[in-house]
């Protein structure tokens, strides 16, 4: 415990950017994890007025000219799953450390990001991209596909309480948080009956103090993502989950 704050009011010394957009987006899973490290760090909101001013700016938008990007001290990180990875080693997120767990972590959080949240994100942009869509045909093919892909993950999470079945939560497991806040929203709570050991392993991260306070702060953002007619597609999807059957 001595080493562990020790460790912290060290790494309390850096300065820590993350610059993402007014939403939870890409960002949210890191925001999170940097949250529950305890770790001081500067949310910084990029403007949509600037960016077109600010893409051009390698020290705003990162070498890929897009957000987020993760800013430690002098050293700038970008992409969603690169400041993932580097956040897991500099914070000790990445399992016991070895490279088979920092490889597992790594993969739960693809598995999170790529698999899940980014097909969940599509049905809500779906009407922006395509506004004569059926929208609750995209619902049930969305719902259906996460739903098996749950399957698999609480299989893969067992009896354990983290998915590395350590004391601590590695950053794949504050992604999957993250995801299954998002689910729950977009899919309603009955999605998740099916997995009652995926339910307490979501209700086991959000108790986590700094993680607690934080939900229940004006720092978390409502919005998902930036479509136009979110709040719209979350309406009807309420609609659309009572006549889920799995």
């Amino acid at each position: 415990r001595g080493t562990y704050l020790a460790v912290l009011h060290f790494l309390s010394m850096a300065k820590i950017v993350l610059r993402y957009w007014r939403c939870q987006g890409r960002a949210e899973p890191l925001r999170v994890l940097l949250v529950d490290s305890g770790v001081p760090f500067e949310d910084e909101y990029q403007q949509v007025e600037l960016w077109h001013q600010h893409q051009k700016d390698a020290s705003k938008s990162g070498p890929f000219r897009s957000l987020p990007v993760l800013h430690w001290d002098n050293y700038q990180v970008a992409q969603t799953e690169a400041i993932a990875g580097y956040l897991a080693a500099k914070l000790g997120y990445a399992g016991d450390g070895s490279p088979e767990q920092a490889a597992q972590s790594a993969a739960l959080c693809s598995a999170a990001y790529q698999d899940l949240l980014q097909p969940t994100t599509q049905f809500i942009y779906s009407p922006d991209t395509n506004p004569q869509i059926d929208l609750e045909k995209k619902f049930d093919d969305t719902a259906r596909q996460m739903h098996g892909r749950l399957r698999n993950l609480d299989e893969l999470l067992g009896e354990k309480n983290f998915f590395l079945n350590g004391d601590r939560p590695c950053a794949g497991d504050i992604f999957l948080y993250v995801v299954f806040d998002v689910f729950q929203r977009v899919f309603g709570d009955p999605f998740f009956a099916a997995f009652p050991r995926l339910t307490n392993f979501h209700k086991r991260i959000g108790a986590r103090p700094n993680i607690k306070a934080y939900a229940e702060s004006d720092r978390k953002f409502k919005r998902i993502c930036f479509s136009t007619k979110e709040d719209e597609v979350l309406e009807k999807a309420k609609g659309f989950s009572a006549n889920l059957k799995f």
